[in-house]
């Protein structure tokens, strides 16, 4: 899973920080993506590691991204979540009964 957890400028309730790429009558296009103010769990798949790094390179510095263990195959792994929950939720990920034996 990733959290990404946003502070927007005073007076918004979201930020826009980074894109995805998708295709419309056959061209690539770049769709700006908006947080909301708070956490947002995503999927472990919602984001490539580019947009991952390009979150964290964030230049207005009011977006953080974290991966919790198992987000990735083969990459290790340093803290456990914690219990709280987020403020606001993005995608569709598992709220219970998230890890395997």
């Amino acid at each position: 899973m990733v959290i990404v957890t946003c502070v927007p400028p005073p007076g918004y309730d979201s930020y826009r920080c980074g894109w995805r790429e998708e295709e419309r009558d056959g061209k690539k296009v770049r769709i700006g993506l908006c947080w909301k103010a708070g956490a947002t769990e995503l999927p472990d798949d919602a984001l490539t590691r580019e947009q991952i790094e390009m979150l964290k390179r964030d230049p207005g510095k009011r977006v953080t991204v974290r991966e919790l263990p198992g987000v990735e195959h083969g990459r290790d792994a340093r803290g456990k979540a914690s219990g709280k929950e987020p403020t606001e939720a993005k995608g569709k990920a598992p709220k219970e009964g998230g890890e395997e034996p």
